[in-house]
Formats: structure tokens, sequence, C-alpha cells
């Protein structure tokens, strides 16, 4: 009996504890999903946006230039123009024109909110080419001029994939470009054949480095201590928020190990085929950890968003740790209570009982005796013995019991 009511209330111990546990763990996974959808919303707008304004940019100097408002040989009115569509829209990193001989000019958001006006001079196949930097300061409302830098550079806009790929196209053509006339700056490009009046003028391109979709990315409001990558065609990883210090890893398998949300994304990507998908995979130390891949409206990118489990469920896994050890208490309770109750109705009553039926098997009716209980039945019982033990004993007239017992 006992046994019997411990395995009752273990059982439905068990059973709360395992409810709980699944009905947490259902919520902690829709959290992540609506978390993961949100940010695939923002990178998406964000991005989106960006390439509007590249693309838009572009078509505006193309257009200009196509009409013959400003000449691509005007270095005055270039420069401005240049100049202030690059102060005007922060995301873009550089805007430049490229000439069939290989000259260069363009301006370049450069660190601290400076800008670079640069030129690329002509040269011989096979020599450096001068190279001129202006460098501006931003003012209030308007930049001032710093220094001019004179050197050389071997970057030839001829041979530029952003260069090649336009100058015999009608459209505008997007490539990714790794390096650019100031050297390695990882960067989506945007450009466009530039005619006048039928002839060929040179090649437009306007791009947006990496280096600033990161920290766009790292604005994102991904909880705890989650992280969020956009990979490229072959899962190249093009951006990352809280990205490493010096060049962005190629690959997630080249983070360091000690980036355990990499390492995690990579196993994941690994696993999974497809470019939408949500899994939990083991992150060492941090836990387990929720990593979500969607896709992107450009190219074959695609945003993944890597989440320790614990960003989520660490107060649920307290909670749950909580109730698992209050469950426990009122198991060690009810069992013990059962315990005692079962002694106190059952044991010792049946026990008393089967007593008063070995007196009465060896008819020691004399020694039987009403055992009261607190259940009616077992104390019905007890007085049917005691009546039946009177009335036995009534044989004592007729026989001696001594005959009779065994």
């Amino acid at each position: 009996m006992t046994a019997l009511l411990l395995m009752a209330v273990m059982s439905t111990a068990a059973s709360v504890h395992i409810i709980w546990e699944r009905t947490a763990t259902r919520n902690v996974e829709k959290i992540v999903a609506s978390l993961g959808a949100q940010s695939a919303d923002s990178v998406r707008g964000e991005l989106t946006s960006t390439l509007a304004v590249v693309a838009g940019t572009a078509e505006i100097i193309r257009s200009i230039l196509f009409q013959g408002t400003i000449k691509a040989d005007d270095e005055v009115r270039r420069e401005f123009l240049f100049l202030s569509l690059l102060r005007e829209q922060r995301a873009i990193g550089w805007i430049g024109f490229g000439f069939p001989d290989g000259r260069f000019f363009g301006s370049h958001a450069a660190a601290g909110g400076k800008i670079e006006m640069v030129e690329i001079g002509p040269g011989m196949p096979g020599k450096p080419r001068p190279l001129r930097r202006d460098i501006y300061h931003p003012i209030r409302g308007d930049v001032m001029f710093e220094e001019r830098i004179h050197g050389e550079t071997a970057y030839l806009a001829l041979g530029a994939p952003w260069y090649r790929r336009a100058m015999d196209s009608t459209e505008p053509v997007w490539s990714v470009i790794d390096v650019l006339p100031n050297g390695f700056e990882p960067s989506v490009v945007v450009s466009k054949r530039v005619e006048l009046y039928g002839r060929y003028q040179g090649v437009v391109m306007v791009a947006v480095s990496f280096a600033n979709l990161s920290q766009a990315l790292s604005g994102l409001q991904v909880s705890g201590h989650g992280k969020t990558f956009v990979l490229g065609g072959g899962d190249k990883v093009l951006a990352a928020s809280d990205a490493p210090g010096g060049p962005m890893p190629a690959h997630l398998r080249d983070f360091p190990k000690s980036d355990a949300l990499a390492v995690a994304a990579g196993e994941a990507i690994s696993m999974k085929k497809g470019n939408e998908f949500r899994t939990l995979v083991d992150g060492g130390e941090i836990g387990p950890v929720y990593v979500s891949s969607f896709a992107l409206p450009f190219e074959q990118w695609r945003l993944l968003t890597a989440i320790p489990r614990s960003s989520f469920a660490e107060e649920i896994d307290r909670n749950t740790r909580r109730v698992l050890l209050v469950v426990a208490g009122l198991v060690v309770l009810a069992a013990a209570t059962a315990v005692l109750f079962s002694n106190l109705l059952f044991a010792r009553p049946i026990r008393q009982l089967a007593a008063q039926l070995r007196e009465v098997e060896r008819f020691s009716l004399d020694q039987v005796r009403h055992v009261p209980t607190f259940l009616a039945e077992l104390n019905d019982f007890s007085e049917a013995l005691k009546r039946m033990a009177g009335g036995l004993s009534a044989f004592a007239k007729y026989m001696p019991l001594d005959v009779v017992r065994p």
C-alpha cells in the first residue's frame, strides 16, 4: 500500500515537472523564432535601403555625366559633386570614376569622419602610378582642407572587376570586391558604364564597405550575447556584429575557437542545407546555442543569428530547478505523510486484528478484545471478533477448551 502511494505521488510530481519543462522549452523556441524574424526583417530593410541608395547615387552621377552637365575631366566640378554626395549618404564608402586610360578619381569616407579625395594619374605599363590624396575634415555644415599627400600606387582601375564587368554592360553591375584604391577594403560595389554623345567615357562606381554593414548589424537588438553574420556565396563571411579586430575571417571555420558563437554557427551550416533553418547546437562552455538562417534579398546572401539558449532560458531554467526542488520536497512530505497515515490507519490496526485472530485460533478467547480504529470497516471487524469470541466461549460449559486448542 505504501509503495503504491509513493508511486502515485512520484508519478504526479514527474508529470508536473515534465509539463512545465516542455512548456518552457516551447516558449523559448517561440521567442527565438520571433527574434530571428525581427532581426532578419531589420537586416533586409537596412540592406534594401542601403543598396537602393547606392544604386541611386550611381545613377545620379551617370545621368549628370551622360547629359554633359558636368564632364568627367572637369576636376573642380566632379570633386564638388562626389564630395557632396558622399557627405549626404553616410552608408557609402566610395564614389569613384575609372577612365579608359587607367586613371581614377574618387571620394572616400575615411576613419574619424574624414574624407579623402583620391586621384590616380596615368602611368607607364608595369610601373606604379602617381597617387594624390587630399584629406578633408568635417566642420559645421562644411569640410575643411587638411593636407595633401603624394605617393605611388599599383592600383589600376582597368583591371578591377567592377570596371571590367561594367564597361561591356548596359545595366548596373554588382560586385563583391576586396581591394579598392586605398588597399584591402572588402565592399559591395555597383558600377555603371558612362557615355557622352554615344562615346564611351568610363565607369562610375559606388561602394559600401562591409565594415559599415557590420556596424549596422551591431546595432540590432539581439538578445543577450547573441551574434549575427551576413554570408555571401560559398558561405563567405561578409559582415558580422561584434566583428574581430583586423581583417574579417573569410569563413566561419576561420574564426578563433574562443568565439563559441561563430563556431556554433559554423557547425550549424555544416549540418543543415538550404538558406533558411533554425536548429540547436552545442556551444561548449556557453551551453546550447540557437542558430537561425534567413535568406536576404541580394545575390545569394543570407543572415545567420547565433543566440545562446541561456539568454532566454536562464531564468526559466532557474525556475524549473526551483519547481523541481519544491516538487521533490512535496514528494518527500507526501511520502512521509502517506507512510504515517497508512501505518496508523491500516498497518497497525491490521497487525492488531491479526493478533486477535491468532488468539481466536488458539481459543484464548479471554485475550480477545475490541481494537478501536478510525476506519469503520476495521472497527466493525474488531467488534465482530469480540462477539465471535464471546459466542465461542460458551463451548467451555460443555467441553474443556484444552481439547480443541492446537
